[in-house]
This record gives structure tokens, C-alpha cells and sequence, in this order.
């Protein structure tokens, strides 16, 4: 949204998707169920991403140190979604059929009452603040508006809220 008056432009700045891995190219890295040619896990790929991965450090900060010169002053940045990387209860599920993108229907109900998915809710939130911080880095001052989407709860494609409000003990999903 661009309004002008004179010399008085304001606008704000919309990212969207950006699938922060931060386990790129280590053994814990995301590869998409459909691209079984996909490397994400070996440190010799390519730092700034490769088909098949999700985002690495390298590549956010490229996109933001962009992003920053040209558009250095927004009003403010809204992140629609789909913040983190896919399969966050992976790093935690004992075998390879409890992981998110294998579950359907009352599977998925199952694997949101499961041992792991506090310590993959708690890592999901770790990885939504370290990429709020990236930005912060990128963006110092700015506020950001944040939504959730379908891969930033654990298990991915699932939230099942009690109420209309969160609570007010922690009015914060991931904290």
C-alpha cells in the first residue's frame, strides 16, 4: 500500500512462506517428500538453498539485506504464514511414520497428543524468534505482524484452539 501527499510516502513490506530452516545442511534438514532427488542435509550444497529445501540462513538474510535497500523504512511488515520450516515434529518423532507429512484424519489428532509435541512446539517457537530476530536485525525498529500458517504449528496443518481468546496467562503461541 502506497499513499502519497507531497514528499510523504509510507508503505509497509509483506513476506510470505519463507520456510526458515535453520538445520540446513546438517543431518536434521527438511527435504520435500516429493523431491527425492533433494540434498538438504550434506554441507557441501549451495549456502543460499537448493530445489526441494527449505530456506536456509544464508538465503533469508540475503532476501532481507535486499529487501532493506530497497525498501529501508517501511511503516511496517506483516509475515502471513508458513514462517518455519515443514516438519518441525520430525526432529523429535521416534520413526519416520510419526512425522507430519505422513499423518491424515485422527493421525494427526494422535500425533498433536503425542510424548514429542511439546518439545516440537517449544522448537517451533525457537525457530519463528530466531527468524523474528533476523528480521529485527535486518528491520531494527519496525513493527511486524505476524499470522500463523498451516507449517508454523506443530504437527504442521494443525490447530485446534480451546477458545476464541488465548489465554492470558501467555497470550503467545510458540512462547
Amino acid at each position: 500500500m502506497s499513499t502519497s501527499t507531497g514528499s510523504d510516502t509510507q508503505y509497509f513490506l509483506w513476506f510470505s512462506d519463507i520456510h526458515y530452516d535453520p538445520y540446513y545442511s546438517t543431518k536434521d534438514a527438511y527435504r520435500a517428500g516429493y523431491n527425492t532427488k533433494a540434498v538438504c542435509n550434506s554441507t557441501s550444497i549451495s549456502s543460499m538453498g537448493s530445489i526441494g529445501c527449505d530456506s536456509p540462513k544464508a538465503l533469508v538474510d540475503s532476501a532481507l539485506a535486499y529487501a532493506s535497500k530497497i525498501a529501508a523504512s517501511p511503516s511496517f511488515i506483516v509475515l502471513s504464514g508458513d514462517s518455519i520450516r515443514h516438519g518441525v515434529d520430525m526432529l523429535y518423532a521416534s520413526n519416520n511414520h510419526e512425522g507430519s507429512e505422513s499423518r491424515v484424519g485422527s493421525a494427526v489428532e494422535m500425533a498433536a497428543h503425542s510424548d514429542y509435541h511439546t518439545d516440537a512446539m517449544k522448537k517451533a517457537g525457537e525457530i519463528i524468534n530466531d527468524l523474528m530476530a533476523i528480521i529485527a536485525d535486518a528491520f531494527p525498529d519496525v513493527e511486524v505482524i505476524v499470522s500463523i500458517g498451516n507449517n508454523d504449528v506443530v504437527p504442521d496443518y494443525y490447530l485446534k484452539l480451546q477458545g476464541e481468546t488465548l489465554p492470558t496467562d501467555n497470550p503467545c503461541l510458540f512462547c
